[in-house]
């Protein structure tokens, strides 16, 4: 094919298809929808949200956060044994179960299951401090802080949990990894 022949070919082509229209892409559709406030009044936090459109959070409140959770048809509400403590969901899972961190005697991770209530996550022996931050069917992942140096703490199997918390030398938090502590209904 010849120079003549190809430049004529392409100019046929891009009069007959328009190139700004041809390679655009249709821009994305979400729906924004305002979840409104707690019946308090408070404007909430957002820290996850579920396929069913479940949300976790928390407020600040004069007195401190408070967790909150999101569900369709009862708008915010205060999770049972969360409501009146220092705490903050940080994540939430398909069944609506909650993680997070709360002020019971000290910061604790927790999961919050309907009908079972608040497990605390205990911290280790030389733990300071628990967190969670994400939640999947039966686990909790966070983290533990201990005040002592990680060498001295030898790997170790917390209750209920199926997989040994490991120490590093470089860091003083531990990754953790447990079933729900005390709930003989977890999934």
């Amino acid at each position: 094919m010849n120079r003549r022949v190809f430049a004529a070919t392409l100019a046929v082509l891009l009069l007959t298809f328009p190139a700004g229209h041809s390679l655009r892409a249709s821009g994305p559709v979400y729906t924004v929808e305002d979840l409104g406030t707690t019946s308090d009044g408070f404007v909430p936090t957002v820290t996850g949200m579920n396929a069913s459109g479940q949300v976790s959070g928390y407020v600040s409140r004069p007195d401190g956060l408070r967790a909150v959770r999101f569900t369709d048809g009862l708008g915010w509400t205060y999770p049972p044994g969360l409501q009146s403590v220092y705490s903050a969901a940080t994540a939430i899972n398909a069944s609506g179960d909650l993680t997070g961190y709360y002020l019971p005697a000290g910061l604790r991770a927790f999961r919050y299951v309907d009908g079972v209530g608040v497990t605390t996550i205990p911290v280790l022996p030389t733990g300071s401090y628990g967190i969670g931050y994400a939640i999947a069917t039966a686990r909790v992942r966070g983290f533990l802080r201990s005040s002592r140096r990680p060498s001295a703490v030898p790997p170790r199997r917390l209750a209920g949990s199926t997989t040994p918390v490991r120490s590093s030398v470089r860091s003083r938090r531990r990754g953790i990894s447990m079933r729900s502590v005390s709930t003989p209904s977890a999934r």
